[in-house]
């Protein structure tokens, strides 16, 4: 039996300007996150992801923001994977996004599996 707990980071930055017409956009991304495991069981795992992003510019690139507003955005994911037996698996995924000025949207999933 073995387990293992790992904490992982990512630090992104937006810069996208147009010389001469005072358009620009930034932005800053945080993503901190934390995986559990145990070998003989299964594994959790979260994260969650800040995006700020600003713009004077009246467009915002899609794939600069990854297609998120103006605004602060997040993103949050929750994961479980547990082996029951043999044959039995249970997995449990929840989903959390935010963008700015817009309601938030939640997204769950359970499942069990059988194997013969």
């Amino acid at each position: 039996m073995s387990r293992s707990l790992r904490f992982t980071g990512q630090v992104r930055g937006l810069l996208d300007r147009k010389l001469g017409q005072g358009d620009d956009v930034r932005g800053l991304g945080l993503k901190p996150g934390i995986v559990w495991a145990r070998s003989d069981r299964g594994r959790i795992s979260a994260d969650f992801e800040a995006l700020w992003i600003e713009t004077k510019s009246e467009v915002l690139p899609f794939e600069l923001a990854d297609g998120r507003p103006e605004g602060r955005n997040g993103r949050g994911n929750l994961r479980a994977d547990y082996r029951i037996g043999g044959n039995l698996t249970a997995r449990a995924v929840y989903t959390l996004r935010l963008d700015a000025n817009r309601a938030a949207v939640h997204i769950a999933r359970v499942e069990v599996s059988a194997f013969f």
